[in-house]
C-alpha cells in the first residue's frame, strides 16, 4: 500500500509537543495517518516552514497544528504574545497551508478576536480551536483530525 497518497504532512509548533503531548503525537500519527514535524518554539517553527517550502510538492506540510502561545525561541526577542497567531498568519499567508489547527490551553475568548482577523483575511484556510485539557471529551480528537484534512474554497 503507497501511504504517501494518505499521508498529511503536519507541523505541530508546541513547547510541549515533543515530551508532554506525545501521547497525542502517537495518536495523531496512527488514526490520523499524519507525518509530524515538531517545532517548539516560534523560530523553531519559521524555520521548519522555510525549510520545507523548496521542498518536493509531496514534502510540503498540508496542515498547522499551533499553540497559541510559543516561546520565541530567539534570547532576549520581545516578538510579543501570542506567537501561535502570528505563526498561523505567516503560515496561510505565505505557504499554502490550508488547515490550521490552534491546540491550546488558552481560553478561545482571549484570542477571538485574533482568530476572527485570521479567518476573514484568509478565507480559502480552514481554521479550528481546541483546548487542550478537555481533548478527549466527546468528539473532540476526531474533529480536530477532521480539521486537520479540511481546506476551504
Amino acid at each position: 500500500m503507497n501511504n504517501h497518497a494518505t499521508t498529511r504532512n503536519v507541523l505541530w509548533a508546541d513547547d510541549d509537543a515533543g515530551d508532554t503531548l506525545q501521547s497525542i503525537a502517537r495518536l495523531l500519527q496512527k488514526r490520523g495517518k499524519l507525518s509530524l514535524v515538531i517545532a517548539e518554539d516560534y523560530q523553531q517553527a519559521v524555520e521548519r516552514l522555510n525549510g520545507i517550502a523548496i521542498a518536493g510538492p509531496n514534502d510540503r506540510f498540508t496542515a498547522l497544528i499551533v499553540d497559541t502561545i510559543l516561546p520565541p525561541g530567539i534570547r532576549d526577542a520581545a516578538l510579543g504574545n501570542y506567537l501561535g497567531i502570528k505563526l498561523a498568519q505567516l503560515a496561510a499567508a505565505t505557504h499554502g497551508i490550508g488547515a490550521i489547527v490552534f491546540l491550546s490551553v488558552v481560553p478561545y475568548g482571549e484570542v477571538a478576536h485574533h482568530f476572527a482577523r485570521l479567518e476573514t483575511d484568509h478565507p480559502t484556510v480552514s481554521f479550528a480551536y481546541f483546548n487542550k485539557l478537555v481533548l478527549f471529551d466527546g468528539t473532540h480528537f476526531d474533529d480536530l483530525l477532521g480539521s486537520l484534512a479540511r481546506r476551504r474554497t
